[in-house]
C-alpha cells in the first residue's frame, strides 16, 4: 500500500517511475478499484491479469435512521430496490463534540 488519501496516485506514479529508471525490480500490483488500469500498464510497460472472480458475494447496505436495508441491484421496480434487513439494536448518537 502506497500512501493514502488524495496523494496515492502521485505516490504510486513516483514509485513506479523510480523502479523503472533503476531497472532493478519486478512489480506485482493488485487493485480492486483501479479504474485506469490500461493507462497504468502503458506507463509501467506492464501486463495485466484481470479476473471477475469473487470468492464471497458482495452485498451493499444502507442505513436510514435505525433501519438497515440491503440494496437489490437487479430490481426492475424502484420499490423493490431496497430490502429491509434489520433494525439496529443499539442507540446511535449523532453528536460529534
Amino acid at each position: 500500500m502506497l500512501g493514502d488519501g488524495g496523494r496515492r496516485g502521485a505516490s504510486l506514479e513516483a514509485c513506479i517511475a523510480k523502479l523503472l529508471y533503476l531497472n532493478t525490480a519486478h512489480i506485482i500490483g493488485m487493485s480492486a478499484t483501479l479504474s485506469n488500469i490500461q493507462d497504468l500498464c502503458a506507463f509501467a510497460r506492464a501486463e495485466v491479469y484481470s479476473s471477475d472472480f469473487r470468492p464471497v458475494e458482495l452485498k451493499e447496505y444502507i442505513k436510514m435512521e435505525d433501519n438497515i436495508f440491503e440494496i437489490n441491484p437487479s430490481a426492475l421496480c424502484p420499490d423493490d430496490r431496497f430490502i429491509h434487513s434489520r433494525i439496529l439494536a443499539f442507540p446511535v448518537s449523532y453528536n460529534h463534540n
